[in-house]
């Protein structure tokens, strides 16, 4: 099986096209899509451009999965058959590209739940779509005509697989995701298209911007979405200038997602990195702080050092989190290998294995 590509981002905001068994069908539900009619748009898709294969073994099982299995808010029931099945072979059926015709073709379906599976299965496992920009364009026409906010979604992860140099599609894409687009789509979109497309310059210097439009959106996840999606570009001072102003964001979940790309990129926002970290709720730590006091202790001034072994010799202490200790005790013997050295040895009988070897790793040196 080959092992697919994965972006860094996205534990937070990944789409999953099946959820774990455990999920129940809902007795009368009305928004499923139990059978081929249920849940059909409002707003019908354009006329498809690409007819459907009736014959393929991909058409057949898409067929199969949305006809017998529950689909509501982008997820599938895991405890249906089908799914279990598509799931099963899709690496056989769709890996590397050999079935993008086939689900390009079922992008214009009149059932959300089928434009979910083909658009989800185009962002895992399309290829061909990616550098072919008449391909590309189709997914464009599709994601376009979509009405459905889940659909949408995936139409945003795999809107940011595209390669962008060699489909010169940059334009069309800076209308799709401008400000007011739909914002679950612009997360997915935004947090991955960096870590697509490196090759050429002009095009990440373009993408980065369009990025950085979203910074200060309204949506929660969307600007924390953001936040982590520019840890893909070279940062420049508008980059770092997001960053610093994200650790003061008002929500957890968008300080977070800065203080997790930020500070090994921009020595500029150390100070926002310690404010953030005195800011904190204590002493539920979540492992970000830590790690960023790492790189304030490597790269910081000498005063920026001695505020983050502080705020390090605190986590390490009165944190919940066995993975926030560790990296706190970890902080601590970056900014002053004596002080690592002495908080090592009292955390060296720690309840947690995993801070106890990091504190064995410190007082031989390593």
């Amino acid at each position: 099986m080959k092992l697919r590509e994965i972006a860094p981002l996205a534990l937070v905001l990944s789409l999953s096209t099946f959820v774990t068994a455990g999920c129940k069908k809902a007795d009368g539900d009305k928004s499923s899509e139990g059978s081929a009619s249920a849940a059909a748009s409002a707003d019908k898709p354009k006329k498809p451009k690409r007819k459907k294969n009736e014959d393929s073994a991909v058409v057949k099982l898409a067929e199969k999965v949305v006809k017998e299995c529950k689909w509501e808010k982008g997820w599938f029931d895991g405890e249906c058959k089908a799914a279990d099945e598509w799931r099963e072979k899709q690496n056989d059926l769709l890996d590397e590209g050999k079935a993008d015709a086939d689900l390009l073709s079922l992008l214009t379906d009149e059932r959300p739940a089928m434009r979910y599976l083909a658009t989800e299965a185009l962002s895992s496992y399309g290829d061909k779509y990616k550098e072919d920009a008449a391909l590309a364009a189709e997914v464009f026409d599709a994601a376009e005509a979509e009405k459905d906010e889940y659909v949408l979604a995936a139409f945003g992860s795999t809107l940011a697989r595209v390669d962008y140099a060699k489909t010169k599609l940059v334009d069309r894409v800076k209308q799709l995701m401008k400000d007011g687009a739909n914002v679950k789509m612009r997360a997915q979109f935004f947090s991955n298209v960096g870590y697509h497309n490196r090759e050429d310059q002009a095009v990440e210097d373009a993408l980065r911007d369009l990025t950085l439009t979203a910074a200060s959106a309204s949506d929660n996840a969307l600007r924390a979405a953001v936040m982590r999606g520019l840890g893909s570009f070279d940062p420049n001072d508008k980059v770092c200038a997001a960053w610093t102003k994200g650790m003061a964001d008002p929500k957890t979940e968008v300080v977070e997602a800065a203080l997790d790309r930020a500070p090994a990129k921009c020595k500029s926002t150390f100070d926002a990195v310690l404010a953030a970290t005195e800011k904190a709720d204590k002493p539920v730590f979540a492992f970000w702080y830590p790690r960023a006091l790492i790189e304030v202790c490597s790269k910081g001034s000498a005063d920026q050092k001695a505020k983050a072994q502080k705020l390090a010799d605190e986590i390490a202490s009165t944190s919940k989190s066995s993975a926030s200790r560790s990296d706190a005790l970890r902080a601590v013997a970056t900014c002053d290998a004596e002080a690592g050295k002495t908080l090592a040895k009292k955390l060296s009988k720690d309840e947690n294995e995993y801070v106890r070897k990091e504190a064995e790793k410190i007082l031989k040196g390593s």
